[in-house]
């Protein structure tokens, strides 16, 4: 313990930060926060250095007892920080998963720093009434049938937001529209740099529109939908102001929804786009010489996603030599690609080995063009 002491404090603060930073990565966070918590117990030195790594992320995960549970422990951590005021000026992250009967106005306005807020159904409302000066990323899932404007829409106008990532079950009643968006939000610029938005089945693809109109230099979208509700070519023409911008583009659709032709999907102008991701059956139905008219020359990656059904490999119910042949002709016609991606979707999804045989000739055939495979589980 004393050699440990003489290590300097900037030393011991990446170590704790470290720790708490990667808990994404690591399965037994508990036992790490445990051990922290032991660690700043030992003297005042320590204290001061881990107390802040160990408040910097605050979650609360959903399980049996969340419902009975979360109030509790929601109601201890803001008595806390009400107590203690610096310790909420430590707080960078808040991860609420489900909704709970609870004002998350008081415990917000303790936490001036944060910039990463993860929110369910519910807990939108009390942003309306605090403000998060540094607040860069929002994460927000709606509640089955919850009316659009129930989130707080003014938020993504403040200088510090960069990401949102917005996920809403709308479906309302046949025939009839999602209400309006407020109309102070309406032809307002936003600072949002990368927008992640899914929405489902009867939701109007006009909010899409109006986030893409919002943005004043969009980066990255991704967009998972029903591809029955949205106009493809009403989607190219909202993106096209950030031609010039946009260097990551995800479109991908909601299972049970049919995939449309990749000819629709014009991206030709974008003229800085790097990293593309399509569904599977979107683009196989086109032949390999047509695909490379509709996308840019610039692109450095390519990931192709398919929602796998009753555990079966996409390998095996894809034609491999139609694979086979897009390799060389979208080398030929991107010389800047680099990677290819096959992404699946499906937890009861297992690898056997001939699935690991027809990935072999995948991978062959491209790596003869220069092009790395790489064999994404999601």
């Amino acid at each position: 313990m004393s050699a440990f002491l003489t290590l300097p404090n900037e030393v011991l603060q990446q170590v704790a930060f470290g720790l708490v930073e990667s808990d994404d990565k690591l399965r037994y966070i508990k036992n790490i926060h445990r051990d922290l918590v032991g660690l700043g117990c030992t003297c005042r030195r320590l204290s001061a250095i881990v107390t802040p790594a160990l408040y910097r992320t605050v979650k609360f995960i959903s399980n049996d007892n969340y419902k009975y549970d979360a109030p509790r422990r929601i109601g201890l951590l803001w008595r806390t920080l009400d107590a203690n005021r610096i310790l909420g000026e430590y707080v960078r992250t808040l991860f609420l998963t489900q909704t709970i009967d609870w004002d998350w106005s008081p415990l917000l306005s303790l936490l001036p720093n944060l910039q990463r807020l993860t929110i369910p159904s519910g807990a939108a409302t009390g942003l309306r009434s605090i403000k998060l000066p540094l607040l860069s990323y929002l994460s927000y899932d709606g509640a089955y049938n919850e009316p659009l404007p129930d989130f707080p829409w003014e938020v993504l106008f403040q200088p510090s937001i960069r990401h949102l990532r917005y996920c809403s079950h709308y479906s309302g009643t046949e025939g009839v529209k999602p209400p309006p968006l407020p109309l102070d939000c309406v032809s307002r610029s936003s600072p949002l740099t990368h927008i992640e938005f899914t929405i489902t089945y009867s939701t109007s693809a006009r909010l899409v529109y109006e986030l893409l109109s919002w943005s004043t230099e969009l980066l990255s979208f991704s967009l998972g939908i029903d591809f029955d509700v949205v106009n493809i070519a009403g989607l190219v023409k909202a993106l096209a102001p950030h031609r010039t911008s946009l260097k990551h583009f995800r479109f991908s659709q909601l299972p049970g929804s049919a995939a449309p032709s990749l000819e629709i999907l014009d991206l030709k102008l974008f003229e800085r786009l790097e990293n593309l991701e399509l569904e599977w059956n979107m683009v196989y139905q086109s032949p390999p010489a047509a695909i490379p008219q509709n996308l840019p020359s610039c692109l450095v990656e390519i990931a192709l996603t398919n929602y796998v059904d009753h555990g079966r490999s996409w390998l095996n119910a894809a034609p491999l030599e139609w694979l086979i042949r897009l390799a060389k002709v979208l080398k030929t016609a991107i010389s800047s690609l680099q990677t290819l991606k096959l992404r699946k979707h499906s937890e009861q999804y297992r690898q056997n080995r001939k699935d690991f045989v027809a990935l072999k000739r995948v991978v062959d055939a491209w790596n003869k063009v220069g092009v790395k495979v790489v064999w994404d589980e999601t």
